[in-house]
């Protein structure tokens, strides 16, 4: 299971990068060229390239966000079930338990009745 904490600093780390992917100074380094100034198309170009990467940032860290839920979701679901057949197991267990009681006792019945039976039966023969 992913700990909340754990959730919220991949969020934040991504959210972070998609911060620094979007701003267009740092995409404005894959523009330049030795020799050649940096003009206002390439500043555009980058500007255009950084919302792009901003955008696809943020949404990778909500899918990623969301991704970690649905595990989280899933494993307690299993844990769920694995608790219910548990718990199933051992109310089958304390049944047949139950039931061996049940069945030691009328075993002491029928051989107290047996006794009784067999020490009256003696006297009146």
């Amino acid at each position: 299971m992913i700990s909340p904490q754990q959730q919220r600093a991949v969020y934040n780390n991504q959210y972070a990068q998609a911060a620094v992917n979007g701003d267009p100074r740092y995409q404005m380094k894959q523009y330049d060229r030795a020799g050649v100034s940096r003009g206002a198309g390439a500043f555009n170009q980058a500007s255009i390239q950084g919302g792009k990467q901003l955008a696809e940032g943020v949404a990778e860290a909500y899918r990623t966000r969301g991704d970690m839920q649905n595990y989280n979701q899933g494993f307690a679901m299993q844990q769920q079930q694995a608790d219910m057949q548990q718990a199933q197991a051992l109310a089958g267990l304390y049944s047949q338990q139950a039931y061996q009681n049940q069945m030691a006792q009328q075993q002491r019945n029928n051989m107290g009745m047996n006794f009784a039976t067999g020490l009256l039966g003696g006297l009146l023969y």
